[in-house]
């Protein structure tokens, strides 16, 4: 897990407008995290042994959001755009994936090679790619 700790810059976005209409988010929703994506999102992952938190933050703290939870539980979470869910972590094979229940099913599989991080998300047959590299 120590691989995934540390403050993570995006470096490429590929598809996330598709994605993000693939779970619904709003016309408006998807301008505003287009423009966050835009102006530069930084993710920080926290991991203390089971415990994971992921911040991802803009240029300003009103646009953090905060998905904490222990690996293997699942959580309530709500997103910015008001939507709910159930939110759980997993290792699978040296991946951080996170899924999610609700109004739409979503996973992201978060993979590190190096100094780069990669996630993948799926959403209603939609994949998007973020790649991160670490600050």
């Amino acid at each position: 897990m120590d691989k995934f700790v540390g403050k993570w810059e995006q470096t490429a976005t590929e598809n996330m407008e598709n994605y993000l209409k693939a779970t619904d988010v709003s016309e408006t929703g998807v301008m505003k995290t287009m423009e966050l994506l835009g102006s530069g999102l930084h993710e920080t992952i926290e991991v203390s042994g089971n415990d994971v938190t992921i911040t991802e933050s803009g240029n300003t703290s009103t646009n953090q959001q905060v998905k904490k939870g222990t690996l293997g539980k699942e959580v309530d979470f709500t997103y910015r755009s008001g939507q709910t869910c159930k939110l759980s972590f997993t290792l699978e094979g040296g991946d951080l994936v996170e899924t999610t229940k609700g109004t739409h099913a979503t996973r992201v599989v978060r993979q590190v090679e190096g100094s780069t991080m990669t996630h993948v998300l799926t959403a209603g047959g939609v994949t998007a790619t973020r790649t991160f590299k670490k600050a």
